[in-house]
């Protein structure tokens, strides 16, 4: 993707996540295992993942990181409208402690404010957009920190 290649040009780690190997949580849990590098001792749950989307420290210093998520249309497509909420809402907090230079995992790290930046990468229908599923579950608008395209 040239978006990821132009993105790597410019100091930040990017990686891809495609939406249609993440139709169901574990094979979201594989998929973003997989593309980030999860170490060894990741344990394939939502805490788990949350924990390592808010830790990444075994990637060296970065000017920001990206996850592009190709296909989004179909991220979630064939779980639970919970695992979806827990999926966003993970994800609107892991880019808001990395922006804030905050850990959960470990509040007394001291890391700089790194920007985490989700791009949704929409080509499906209106009717099965990955946008128009969070907003019937979801009772914040999570897109204002997600972005779509």
């Amino acid at each position: 993707m040239s978006i990821v290649k132009s993105l790597e040009g410019e100091g930040f780690l990017a990686r891809v996540v495609r939406g249609s190997e993440c139709r169901t949580k574990s094979a979201l849990l594989r998929e973003f295992s997989n593309a980030l590098e999860f170490p060894d001792y990741f344990g394939g749950n939502w805490d788990a993942w949350w924990e390592c989307m808010t830790d990444l420290d075994w990637f060296p210093p970065t000017r920001g990181f990206v996850v592009v998520i190709t296909e989004s249309g179909e991220f979630l497509s064939g779980s639970t409208i919970r695992d979806l909420k827990i999926a966003i809402e993970g994800l609107v907090s892991a880019i808001d402690l990395w922006g804030r230079g905050a850990s959960e995992a470990d509040p007394y790290r001291e890391q700089p404010p790194t920007p985490l930046h989700v791009i949704f990468q929409e080509s499906t229908p209106a009717s099965d957009s990955i946008m128009r599923r969070c907003r019937e579950v979801l009772p914040i608008n999570p897109f204002r920190e997600l972005e779509i395209r």
